[in-house]
């Protein structure tokens, strides 16, 4: 039993459709890949920010000792 001319455009289409997800789909994850790149960028600066704004309250906080300079 062989398929008629419809059932061929059926499958046609379904394999179109299928194809058109598939795309939506990588499309979408690639998308949500780069929000992830993107949210661990930002975590990294502000942690690097944090860090920075650290080392300078301890910089801040040490006494500054007068240089003294001998001739």
């Amino acid at each position: 039993m062989g398929l008629d001319n419809h059932d061929d455009e059926v499958y046609t289409q379904y394999g179109i459709l299928r194809k058109k997800q598939q795309i939506k789909v990588h499309l979408i994850v690639d998308e949500y890949k780069k929000v992830k790149i993107i949210r661990k960028q930002i975590k990294f600066k502000s942690d690097v920010k944090n860090a920075l704004q650290e080392q300078l309250t301890k910089i801040k906080t040490v006494t500054p000792q007068k240089l003294s300079i001998a001739y």
